[in-house]
């Protein structure tokens, strides 16, 4: 049974082929010492995310692209990993809770109360805003396959 690593360089091979280029083609490409494909392909290297990205790019494709060839199936339903992560980054899309009500004044000082909560919420706004853009910089990069 072939591993993952090896069914993903076989893609790799397969594609530098049937697009007609010749390994040393794409070694100047990516400007890698000769030979070094041929080593990468034996296993002699490990291959590592980056050399998939490079040699995708080098092939006039998309990282997502080499993927979908080696794993042209997507499981469903969803993997419990993978419904999850959709939850959350379906939890991005959606509108900010609104704002926490303010403590009655009962149970606190009505100065502390009031700044207090503009504290709390103008943190709650921010900590929101610091995961959104992270987040949306991972999807991003995960599209373009940093």
């Amino acid at each position: 049974m072939m591993t993952e690593t090896e069914q993903l360089l076989k893609i790799l091979r397969t594609a530098v082929r049937v697009l007609g280029y010749t390994n040393q083609d794409i070694e100047e490409k990516l400007g890698v010492y000769h030979g070094y494909l041929g080593r990468l392909f034996k296993g002699a290297i490990q291959l590592q995310f980056e050399d998939i990205v490079k040699i995708a790019r080098a092939l006039d494709m998309e990282p997502a692209e080499i993927f979908q060839l080696a794993y042209p199936q997507v499981p469903h339903p969803a993997t419990g990993g993978a419904q999850r992560l959709r939850e959350s980054l379906d939890f991005l899309q959606r509108p900010s809770a609104p704002a926490a009500e303010p403590l009655p004044a009962a149970t606190a000082p009505p100065a502390a109360t009031g700044l207090t909560t503009a504290i709390e919420q103008e943190l709650d706004r921010l900590v929101q805003l610091r995961f959104e853009k992270l987040m949306a910089d991972l999807v991003k990069g995960a599209a373009k396959g940093e």
